[in-house]
């Protein structure tokens, strides 16, 4: 059991529009709706006083686990915790961004509430030699003030933003918001994984693992209007995902392979677009110069898989809301010293 009280104190630029920049007489950029030179910039941001925004919370957080072993080589483990995620900075302040040629604003949400969990676990494992492990579990969260990013009518929000202005009603307030209701997430896990120290050198280094989660979303007394997340429609959660690889240690090096393959998945809070199934490969070596000192270099997304997203049931066709973005491989390499 922890108590913790929490109180974030926001001091935030409180921005001219880009319509009130223009009638003043200076130039903006209107991909960004920012003034475009130094005296415009600071008639926007710095001749309105900032806002100083409060927020103050506090809770007891209750966790629990236990453990039986059923036999010597099989363990059942079960848990419970109650926890609470704050919202990020940059949700919360920042720098608004407008765009006048789409008609969008991107801005913080200074009302963001932090989310609470429970969450409940159990699972079983079965031990094995040589070094060696088995095990299943299910698990539940229940997200009480879930965050996800939504697009706004701008005449229904647009003066809580502080775009008072009905130049704005047309456009779409793009922010992060709490759910209404209970957001549920449910599923199960398997996982093996294993030293292969019975085979003979070199080849006695390897191990290998693989596990697999199967994810469930439900929303409980989710407010109707919000149609898009009804039905347990959420963004960035896929149903399936599988990791998998194999690891190798020989003297002083070190060889790792890993690779996740991800499901089709929703990636917008409008409902029927989808981001198409893929597996990224991620890799690494390190060698031990000495007992202290080692060179590195790994890898991700190793062979630049794309991510493709797509509307309905056509992957093939792009436009329209389709895309395809390749942000190619991340390579990192340097010395490890440890003192």
């Amino acid at each position: 059991m922890r108590f913790e009280r929490t109180r974030d104190e926001v001091k935030d630029f409180n921005p001219r529009g880009s319509a009130e920049v223009i009638a003043a007489g200076f130039p903006v950029t209107t991909s960004t709706g920012q003034a475009s030179t130094v005296p415009g910039i600071n008639y926007q941001y710095f001749t309105l006083p900032r806002i100083a925004r409060s927020n103050e919370y506090a809770s007891f957080y209750p966790s629990w686990s236990g453990k039986y072993s059923i036999t010597s080589n099989l363990q059942a483990l079960l848990g419970y915790s109650y926890t609470v995620t704050r919202p990020a900075y940059n949700d919360l302040a920042g720098v608004a961004s407008e765009n006048d040629s789409t008609q969008e604003i991107t801005i913080p949400n200074v009302n963001l509430k932090p989310t609470y969990a429970k969450n409940y676990s159990a699972q079983t494992s079965y031990y094995f030699e040589p070094v060696g492990v088995l095990s299943a579990g299910v698990f539940q969260n229940e997200f009480e003030n879930f965050v996800q990013s939504q697009r706004l009518n701008g005449a229904t929000v647009a003066d809580a933003f502080g775009y008072a202005d009905p130049f704005f009603d047309t456009y779409t307030i793009i922010t992060k918001v709490n759910l209404p209701g209970i957001v549920r997430f449910r599923g199960a896990t398997a996982e093996y994984r294993q030293a292969l120290s019975f085979l003979p050198k070199p080849f006695d280094g390897f191990d290998i693992f693989a596990n697999y989660t199967r994810t469930y979303v439900a929303i409980k007394n989710a407010d109707t209007s919000g149609a898009a997340y009804n039905g347990g429609w959420m963004p960035g959660v896929a149903p399936n995902v599988i990791n998998y690889g194999v690891n190798y240690k020989w003297r002083r090096l070190a060889l790792g392979f890993k690779a996740r393959w991800t499901d089709t998945m929703p990636t917008t809070s409008t409902q029927n677009t989808y981001m198409k199934a893929n597996t990224k490969i991620d890799a690494s070596a390190s060698y031990g110069i000495t007992d202290r000192l080692s060179l590195y270099v790994s890898a991700r997304n190793l062979f630049n898989v794309r991510d493709q997203t797509y509307i309905g049931n056509d992957q093939n066709r792009i436009g329209g809301g389709r895309q395809i973005e390749y942000y190619g491989a991340y390579l990192y390499a340097g010395i490890k010293g440890r003192f």
